[in-house]
């Protein structure tokens, strides 16, 4: 199954600092990934740009209030979907 992409606005973490979105979003059923860009400087002065990528999986919660919660867990059944929405992120980022 194709992975879709997403864009989401800034968040706000529990100190109500603003947290940065991710540069990409995509997903393939209930596996989710994210992709963020990282901005540090050396001990030498020089900017280095690295990226970091998060995976989730969505799952039914009746004790949460959409219903739904999230996990870094995945389950067998899940793989081929970390697969597709793992190399969509490869490709995007090679492409950049």
């Amino acid at each position: 199954m194709p992975a879709s992409t997403k864009t989401q606005a800034a968040e706000s973490d529990v100190a109500g600092d603003i947290k940065t979105p991710p540069i990409y979003k995509t997903r393939s059923r209930a596996v989710h990934g994210a992709v963020w860009v990282n901005e540090v400087v050396g001990k030498d002065g020089q900017k280095l740009i690295f990226h970091t990528v998060k995976l989730e999986r969505n799952y039914p919660d009746e004790s949460k209030e959409n219903g739904w919660g999230q996990t870094s867990q995945l389950r067998d059944r899940d793989l081929g979907d970390a697969i597709a929405v793992l190399q969509n992120i490869q490709q995007r980022l090679m492409a950049t």
